[in-house]
């Protein structure tokens, strides 16, 4: 990393801890505020990410909020649940608040996940983790070379990186991550923080 680039961090960062950046509030703090140390929570923050592909992160995780809340479509969150529940029922359940915008794809992707944690890890994000010592570069690895079909869309270096990156910081798996992440207009360049690549926009910060 260039030193231009690494001041250009700085710089952004230390606005950010300012407040200078205005709204910091970022998609996925539209959440139940359950227990971090719980799996629920986990899988809260897990599920959903896999459908944050070419859409509205805000608009996503609002509708994640909605389903969860709803006691008729809140089992989706729950892979015993979902893996013994019909077809059908999943893909109304995903599809009434819009959380699945593709039906038939993003369904498939939400119960193909569901089958994959209770196979490996009895439907636990956290013995998941644990199984792999809470290790990024473990998870990351076994994710994107070991079983990446098990993982569709999570398993994107972007989007595994960024779940990850989400973990550390809204549950209290102990992945041991150093990063950082800010809100800003876009990300334009690849920024290495502790084990994760995370995409920023520096390129609006003149140094």
């Amino acid at each position: 990393m260039s030193d231009v680039i690494l001041e250009k961090v700085k710089t952004i960062y230390q606005m950010y801890q300012n407040g200078d950046l205005g709204d910091t509030t970022l998609p996925e703090d539209s959440n139940p505020h359950l227990d971090p140390s719980t799996n629920e929570n986990a899988l809260y923050f897990t599920l959903p990410m896999a459908l944050n592909y070419q859409r509205n992160s805000y608009t996503l995780w609002e509708s994640a909020l909605k389903t969860y809340e709803d006691p008729e479509t809140s089992f989706v969150f729950i892979p015993a649940r979902v893996i013994t529940a019909g077809y059908k029922s999943v893909q109304k359940a995903l599809t009434k608040y819009r959380l699945a915008l593709q039906k038939n794809k993003q369904t498939d992707i939400w119960l193909k996940l569901c089958q994959t944690f209770t196979e490996l890890s009895d439907g636990s994000v956290i013995k998941f983790a644990n199984n792999l010592d809470n290790d990024v570069n473990k998870i990351r690895h076994f994710m994107q070379k070991d079983a990446k079909k098990k993982f569709p869309y999570l398993s994107g270096n972007k989007l595994c990186n960024y779940w990850l990156y989400v973990l550390s910081k809204c549950t209290a798996i102990p992945c041991g991550l150093n990063t950082v992440r800010l809100k800003g207009r876009g990300y334009k360049s690849l920024i290495k923080q502790g084990d994760l690549l995370l995409e920023m926009d520096v390129t609006s910060i003149k140094s």
